[in-house]
């Protein structure tokens, strides 16, 4: 706690499998950028790939990191996973992503952190706010201030480094602001894994809320995504029992600007 962290290759290297928690808290770390592009780990201010366990990461500001604020990830052989990581109240600016998962993550909290992109210039060379991709299982994605992201808020992926997808994700109470993409980007095709609750997506560049074509079961309920570039609500998916004809369910949604129509209203 309580360090400056700046100018190395990555800032922190968390793997730890501890009885009790530890925690990284109230730490400036800025511009760990060394060997970018060419040194695989470089970019990252919180860095795990050998798995950890009881993990707090709270009341830090990151800044400037070219890959990722906080990069969770690992290895599948030998088998490496994270577990009990809860991140919160960190102020996060100008990261090409705040938090970014692959492989294996388990019980991943992240809430009540703020994020800012102040720089439009770069952000074809950045990415979405929180990131969710591959063997990731019970993540909570609650109460976040998302501005500026440089492309979409949240998005829940596909397997991309693991033979599984994402389960049990839950994104509910965020403020989603301006982002140069989508708001909530969902294309995960595990059947009713993700469930978007209460959010709040003003002025996407692109769309507030998108599910991708082979999406399926999922809630998506009592959100307001309004002022999109492109349409507020949209769903992909098709010839399924959900909401108008989707294979998803959408309830009490407010979105002007749908489609299908039926997803959301005024």
């Amino acid at each position: 706690q309580n360090n400056i962290i700046n100018g190395n290759v990555f800032g922190i290297y968390a793997n730890s499998n501890s009885t009790f928690q530890n925690a990284i808290r109230t730490n400036n770390i800025r511009f760990n950028n060394v060997g970018f592009g060419v040194n695989p780990a470089s970019g990252n201010g919180i860095y795990t790939d050998q798995g950890t366990d009881r993990l707090l990461i709270a009341r830090n500001a990151i800044r400037g990191q070219q890959n990722s604020g906080i990069l969770l990830t690992g290895t599948d052989v030998p088998f490496t996973e994270n577990r009990n990581v809860t991140i919160q109240n960190n102020q996060a600016v100008n990261n090409s992503t705040f938090v970014n998962m692959f492989r294996n993550n388990t019980n991943i909290q992240i809430r009540q952190n703020t994020t800012n992109d102040t720089i439009v210039d770069d952000n074809v060379d950045q990415g979405t706010a929180i990131r969710i991709a591959d063997n990731a299982n019970g993540v909570v994605v609650s109460n976040n201030t998302i501005r500026n992201s440089p492309f979409s808020g949240v998005a829940v992926r596909d397997m991309e480094f693991s033979s599984f997808n994402p389960d049990n994700i839950d994104i509910q109470f965020n403020r989603i602001l301006s982002p140069e993409g989508n708001g909530v980007d969902v294309t995960d095709e595990r059947s009713g894994a993700v469930s978007v609750f209460k959010n709040t997506i003003r002025h996407a560049d692109l769309d507030g809320i998108v599910f991708s074509e082979l999406t399926q079961n999922n809630f998506i309920n009592s959100n307001s995504a309004t002022f999109s570039g492109d349409f507020d609500c949209q769903d992909f998916s098709h010839d399924g029992t959900g909401t108008d004809g989707t294979s998803n369910t959408w309830t009490n949604n407010v979105g002007p600007v749908a489609d299908p129509g039926g997803i959301c209203h005024n």
